[in-house]
């Protein structure tokens, strides 16, 4: 494989395996229509400001923020994540992985950086375990278990960036629900974790023809009619 051009996120890598078209005009030739007025993004975007700021209170002591009915619901959980953590518990923590999964800057070039997530909620339990919250909004999904989930990459980046680490629980919070899908993973299952995401991309950066793919979502694509023949 050439130097890769394009480095990945889970988000990214989902929208190519939905559609590399979808992928194309979104993260290359950038035409992809704006979806920051979207009414569930809008709404996303508030559930997990408020929560990223009630983190903030509780480690740095800065004003208490406003919280709505649904961020409400998540308090209890976050206060005792706090107390047994001894205060280790950090919001929006952005990390990367270069192509050898070693830790490198968010801001380094795509052929420096192999993927990019950003966590919303990270607590240090003890020194060999972690505990990551996902915040989502909307409808309650199951965990669905596939190679490429952002669970998975999510472990098998803190795996490779924090060495002392044996064990990490992850968990989708479905914040308007009080309800949490949670999943475990070891050290043991590193190199299984990190294999798809290898293959993922090399196929990617490999990938030249960025084809439409007809699938269940694409009613919610916002492609205009002239990039994609399914929107004819």
């Amino acid at each position: 494989m050439n130097k890769p051009k394009i480095a990945l996120s889970f988000s990214r890598l989902s929208d190519f395996e939905a559609c590399p078209n979808k992928f194309k005009l979104k993260y290359i030739t950038k035409e992809y229509p704006d979806e920051s007025n979207n009414p569930a993004f809008v709404k996303g975007n508030i559930i997990h400001k408020q929560l990223e700021d009630f983190i903030n209170y509780l480690g740095n002591g800065i004003d208490e923020p406003i919280l709505n009915t649904h961020t409400k619901n998540v308090v209890p959980l976050l206060q005792g994540l706090h107390s047994v953590s001894d205060g280790q518990i950090f919001s929006e923590k952005q990390i990367a992985v270069n192509q050898d999964w070693e830790r490198c800057d968010w801001f380094d070039k795509p052929y420096v950086v192999k993927y990019r997530a950003i966590i919303d909620c990270l607590v240090f339990m003890d020194d060999s375990t972690l505990y990551i919250i996902d915040f989502k909004s909307g409808k309650i999904r199951e965990y669905e278990d596939g190679p490429t989930t952002q669970l998975k990459l999510t472990a098998a980046m803190l795996f490779n960036l924090y060495p002392n680490i044996e064990s990490i629980t992850s968990c989708y919070l479905f914040v308007e629900h009080k309800k949490t899908v949670k999943v475990k993973f070891n050290r043991g299952q590193l190199k299984d974790l990190m294999k798809p995401f290898n293959e993922a991309h090399k196929m990617v950066n490999e990938e030249t023809e960025f084809k439409y793919k007809k699938h269940q979502y694409c009613h919610w694509c916002k492609a205009e009619a002239d990039q994609c023949p399914i929107k004819m």
